[in-house]
């Protein structure tokens, strides 16, 4: 499923700085719970902007990890109803 997602995002023409930079935040999220979680992504295609929202049940030390890790341009980590909430946005040129 990954994959596809990927490859939906490059043909939305995103850039490959940020697919690289989502990649790497997925994986944090599965390697820091041990594999044991699931995520729940949704992609949304504004026109100007790709906002990727992704949710899980994982460790809430792992969001404070990745809020400091990653660019907070375009990254918002918060909890809604006990689920750990990330929305990433790639900005179109």
């Amino acid at each position: 499923m990954k994959s596809e997602m990927f490859n939906h995002l490059e043909s939305l023409n995103a850039d490959n700085s940020s697919i690289e930079t989502l990649d790497k935040i997925i994986n944090t999220i599965f390697d820091s719970n041990n594999e044991k979680v699931h995520v729940e992504i949704l992609v949304i295609d504004y026109g100007d902007k790709i906002t990727i929202n992704m949710k899980d049940e994982g460790d809430r030390e792992v969001m404070k990890g990745i809020e400091k890790s990653f660019s907070q341009d375009n990254l918002k980590v918060s909890e809604v109803m006990g689920f750990n909430n990330i929305e990433y946005v790639i900005n179109r040129s």
